[in-house]
């Protein structure tokens, strides 16, 4: 922090921006050295879909002022298209540290010196002869609150309850929540994405199901998993035979796989004729799972959206969350 005669001022980027007040003055002076883009984007630059066209393009209304180095991996994901990708995590926080770096040894310095910022000084009180001190910061404000301003949350209050849920139950049981949360605040960020840049800005602790992208296609498939084998005759799949087969379902580790809304016995037999079909090596359980997932949608739980039928077979046999004739599936 810094001290003018008997008055105080944070001398942070972040801690700036946290300040409503200080921060527009801070932008004035922006504004009257030609980079205040630089700003605006630390400000709100985690959305790729509007990052990029006002901030990160070649041909950006506000580009700002990072190496190609830097660039050219959001250009190729821009020209794909793929504005979801888990990518985009590493690359803005990248160029968020870039614009960090360069707002803090370039523009501050000229700033406390600034014809902005003595203005202010004497407004409040103070001489523009008034010599700077570094006095000690106080406590910084929660992680929560820090998260807010920094996704310019309308409603602070919710990115509190969100994070701690997301911590204490993880992001399959959060994701519904994360989805309204980001809906009411007007953002079109996709959750997966928002998750990922809590924990990578230190907002939020990592919880222990946040894979690196759950919706990525698997890549190795366990043999449980794999299609059944050709009958060398007729060419047609051989279907295995699971008449007289019995699925147990530990209801609590349902939950933990994201069916929080399984209740009734026609939810239960609607899972128990997807995991019979699996085992069986019958593609209609691929067909029942996107039923179960629209059925599980419609009662507005959103925990199981996006994520494949390969994956959810695989962490409910992790999970053990349903045992087969008595025994707990094979992992």
């Amino acid at each position: 922090m810094k001290r003018f005669g008997t008055l105080t001022y944070p001398d942070t980027i972040d801690a700036i921006v946290a300040d409503r007040a200080f921060v527009k003055v801070f932008f004035s002076h922006l504004v009257k050295e030609l980079n205040s883009e630089n700003l605006l984007f630390y400000m709100g630059g985690f959305d790729p879909r509007t990052a990029y066209p006002m901030f990160l393009a070649p041909d950006a209304k506000h580009q700002i002022n990072i190496s190609s180095a830097q660039r050219q991996p959001m250009i190729d994901l821009a020209n794909a298209g793929d504005w979801d990708s888990v990518e985009w995590v590493s690359n803005i926080a990248a160029a968020r540290l870039e614009i960090y770096n360069l707002l803090t040894q370039d523009a501050l310095p000229r700033f406390w010196k600034s014809d902005v910022f003595l203005r202010h000084h004497e407004k409040r009180g103070g001489s523009r002869d008034d010599a700077a001190q570094d006095v000690a910061d106080p406590p910084p404000p929660p992680a929560w609150q820090r998260a807010a301003s920094a996704f310019s949350f309308k409603n602070p209050q919710l990115m509190q309850a969100y994070i701690a849920a997301f911590e204490a139950k993880g992001e399959t049981l959060t994701m519904g929540a994360c989805r309204k949360m980001l809906k009411s605040e007007g953002m079109r960020l996709d959750p997966y994405l928002f998750n990922r840049m809590l924990v990578r800005e230190g907002y939020a602790r990592k919880p222990a199901d946040l894979e690196k992208d759950p919706r990525a296609v698997e890549t190795e498939i366990d043999p449980l998993d794999a299609p059944a084998p050709l009958d060398p005759d007729t060419g047609e799949p051989q279907i295995a035979d699971v008449a007289g087969l019995q699925v147990t379902f530990n209801k609590e580790k349902l939950k933990a796989c994201g069916y929080t809304l399984v209740t009734k016995e026609a939810d239960l037999k609607a899972l128990s004729d997807m995991i019979l079909a699996h085992v069986a090596k019958d593609n209609d359980a691929l067909r029942q799972y996107v039923q179960i997932q629209k059925a599980e949608k419609l009662k507005k739980n959103q925990a199981i959206e996006g994520i494949t039928f390969v994956k959810m077979m695989k962490k409910m046999r992790e999970e053990k969350a349903y045992s087969i004739g008595g025994a707990v599936a094979p992992a």
